[in-house]
């Protein structure tokens, strides 16, 4: 791990290099009074400001190894309010090539929808950013799997799967937001997307499986000798249809790869970060009924130890015993891709720029000066690590990075 003045961060591992760079976000506050001097609702302030930030994700998107990590937390300040970061990671087979593709990160950070304020990042903030602490407890916010054994003897699998969509609708956050501020003890919220890309074989394998379940959903072929008829499958039914609008959702555009995992470093915290994620996972989920999003503690030591690695490089690892969520048999490829894969539309619900809007007290520091236009500048006064509200990086953080065993399918 190798660090520079300019803003950047350089992390290699085997075969790969990936270059980090980031801005500290803050919500502009002269749209929250705007919108209440204009009388604007505020589902509408929220629908404007959910077309910006979707508009912005869709251009984001290019499958070249980028990624995005969004995140939250306390702001350092000790004022009980609290501060957004936006992580930006570049690859390329080597440090020049990841570098050159970091600095095209950060001109797309440059077109963030300016609803917010922008403060560069230096390296030692990233650094701070990327693994504040070691935590003592993590979940991830999943969607929903759904699974059953297929009781039908022409099945062609003894069990069928599929996922729920998150919402596409432009969710509320402040409910998060207001359950984040009552975390007493350090988190980290971080929502991670990176643009996924949608094989041949993929599409291919969409269409079987919609023609699967589309015959078990219905009854079977009739057996005269036996004068036994198979009854139709509720389940293929269900997944049918779930297949079907996956199918929809692959001709109608791009998809992200999705990981929203919520950490924290105090035990005394453990309660009210189960909370948060809870909160979180209904407004992703479409709330009502079960929801389309479920919370998933990572428990084994094993797997803790691979989410906390790939929190700490934007990296993402497969975790069976959450990602899963007991399913009886070990996913593949496929299978790992429909668990993670959002389109653009759900992502957007899922990774929301910081917002003030009127009627409720602030919930975000604002460190930044008020320029007339462009990106605000640093503030005078304490430098720039203390000024961003980001944690100092522990003893020996600038070592080598832990060993990585590769890309997730």
């Amino acid at each position: 791990m190798t660090t520079a003045l300019d803003g950047f961060l350089d992390l290699a591992g085997p075969g790969e290099a990936w270059c980090v760079t980031g801005v500290r976000l803050e919500p502009d506050p002269t749209l929250a009074r705007g919108s209440g001097a204009l009388g604007l609702p505020a589902e509408e302030h929220r629908r404007r400001a959910v077309q910006l930030e979707r508009a912005w994700l869709t251009e984001a998107w290019a499958p070249d190894g980028r990624c995005w990590e969004l995140r939250y937390g306390p702001s350092g300040r000790g004022d009980g309010r609290l501060g957004c970061v936006l992580l930006a990671r570049a690859a390329g087979p080597t440090p020049l090539a990841a570098r050159a593709g970091a600095h095209l990160l950060r001109e797309q950070l440059g077109r963030l929808p300016g609803s917010v304020r922008r403060i560069p990042l230096d390296a030692g903030q990233l650094m701070g950013a990327l693994r504040p602490w070691k935590p003592v407890g993590m979940v991830e916010i999943r969607p929903r799997v759904h699974w059953s054994a297929i009781p039908r003897k022409d099945a062609a699998f003894p069990y069928g799967l599929y996922v729920d969509a998150l919402t596409a609708e432009p969710v509320a956050w402040e409910p998060l937001w207001t359950e984040l501020t009552r975390i007493d003890g350090r988190f980290s919220l971080g929502v991670r997307l990176e643009p996924l890309v949608w094989r041949q074989q993929d599409t291919a394998m969409v269409e079987r499986l919609l023609v699967e379940y589309t015959a078990l959903g219905r009854p079977g072929r009739f057996n005269p000798a036996t004068g036994w008829q198979e009854g139709a499958v509720p389940f293929a039914e269900e997944a049918a249809v779930r297949y079907a609008r996956l199918r929809q959702a692959v001709d109608n555009g791009h998809a992200y790869r999705l990981r929203t995992a919520l950490a924290c470093a105090d035990p005394a915290a453990l309660a009210s970060v189960a909370q948060a994620a809870q909160v979180l996972a209904a407004a992703v989920g479409g709330g009502g009924g079960a929801g389309a999003a479920v919370v998933r503690s990572v428990r084994d030591p094993g797997e803790h130890h691979a989410a906390w690695r790939a929190f700490a490089h934007l990296h993402d690892e497969w975790l069976p015993e959450v990602r899963q969520q007991d399913f009886p048999y070990g996913l593949g490829d496929f299978e790992r891709m429909l668990v993670d894969r959002v389109s653009v539309a759900e992502a957007s619900a899922a990774f929301r720029l910081p917002a003030e809007t009127g009627g409720h007290l602030p919930m975000f520091s604002v460190f930044s000066a008020d320029p007339q236009g462009g990106t605000p500048a640093r503030p005078a006064g304490p430098p720039p690590s203390t000024a961003a509200g980001l944690p100092l990086p522990p003893p020996g953080f600038g070592g080598p990075p832990e060993p990585w065993q590769g890309r997730t399918p």
